[in-house]
């Protein structure tokens, strides 16, 4: 669809705008998550990937900048681990909201069991919470999104 042009409508072809959806996720590092777990984040990550390019950060209780990976279609990522620590989720809305990243990104993908205090707003960008088979949703806030993931030994392959 073209945008119609205001001064010569429908005499002059309108501008067509690219739009394209930047995507940054965050995975909970944290003791609580087993390696099953991650393993099937990983899993869900890569099906996403095929869709758009994905910047991937591993958080606990801070981000982990190291570990920053941009996923893209095609290529696979074994899942691995860099930290191991506790989960605190305002270290996320701290580097959402921060001048830089402000508006970068169209929405944000937070993989976690939810075993956390809630957290801070969220300017200019989208929140989706996926909760893994054993988590809780009492870290998440209203509006955000949320998708709770099924127990993988209980679903029946296609």
């Amino acid at each position: 669809i073209k945008r119609i042009n205001k001064k010569a409508m429908y005499q002059l072809p309108g501008a067509k705008r690219k739009t394209k959806a930047n995507f940054v996720c965050f995975i909970d590092q944290s003791g609580s998550m087993s390696d099953e777990d991650i393993a099937q984040l990983f899993a869900e990550l890569e099906n996403l990937a095929k869709e758009t390019e994905i910047d991937v950060f591993h958080f606990d209780t801070s981000i982990d900048h190291t570990s920053h990976t941009k996923w893209k279609r095609g290529r696979t990522y074994p899942p691995h681990r860099t930290r191991c620590g506790g989960t605190d989720f305002s270290c996320i809305s701290r580097y959402l909201n921060k001048q830089e990243n402000r508006g970068r990104y169209s929405g944000c993908l937070i993989l976690t069991d939810g075993y956390a205090d809630k957290m801070p707003q969220v300017i200019g960008t989208k929140v989706m919470w996926v909760i893994t088979h054993g988590g809780t949703l009492e870290a998440i806030r209203p509006g955000d999104l949320v998708v709770k993931m099924d127990d993988p030994k209980k679903v029946k392959p296609k």
